[in-house]
């Protein structure tokens, strides 16, 4: 009993900063969307629930209409064009994708179908996601195991794909020089002109 109230003590002073008052504390990483990223990741949500799929052999989340789950801290530095889920469900399904929450502005809606109790990838693009932003996958009809989920880059608004550049600029055009410019004649002297004698 000493002993749990001695380690209670010690985290709340450590993360308080009385017992270490140097020591700096790092924020919490960034998630990187153009990799796999698991569903089941612990940030806010409201769902069914989270369990092994044994015929997966995967940790999933369980989604029912007007359940959702939230992915923060997520950095959208490449852009993004679309986004794809790993998914299982029984019949036609939607989940609404939304920056900031889930009550956030929507960018992007995947639909689902029956996939015959196999997991399946489904996708939809997206628009006004770069930089660190907040998503959430919103369930909002049927119901769906999600796996994980994936981003593939897009472009950025400060880089553009294809800039409109011309490769080679006009260049004014030189006018062409002679090769010996034309000399005003010079009257042509006699040799020995005549002197009066």
């Amino acid at each position: 009993m000493i002993k749990r109230k001695l380690s209670v003590a010690l985290s709340v002073f450590l993360a308080t900063g009385l017992l270490s008052p140097g020591l700096t504390v790092a924020a919490a990483p960034s998630i990187n969307p153009y990799g796999t990223v698991e569903a089941e990741l612990d940030f806010e949500r409201n769902i069914k629930d989270v369990f092994t799929d044994e015929d997966a052999g995967a940790t999933v989340v369980s989604l029912g209409s007007g359940n959702y789950f939230t992915v923060k801290s997520v950095n959208f530095s490449q852009g993004v064009s679309k986004i794809v889920i790993k998914a299982k469900a029984d019949s036609a399904g939607l989940i609404v994708i939304h920056k900031d929450g889930e009550k956030g502005d929507v960018v992007g809606s995947i639909k689902l179908s029956g996939t015959d109790g196999e997991y399946r990838e489904f996708s939809t693009s997206v628009k006004d996601l770069d930089g660190a932003d907040t998503i959430a996958f919103v369930q909002t009809m049927g119901t769906s195991l999600v796996d994980s989920w994936t981003a593939e880059p897009g472009e950025t608004p400060d880089e553009p794909e294809n800039p409109d550049q011309p490769e080679n600029p006009d260049q004014p055009e030189v006018p062409e020089q002679p090769e010996n410019p034309d000399q005003p004649e010079v009257p042509e002297q006699p040799e020995n002109p005549d002197q009066p004698e």
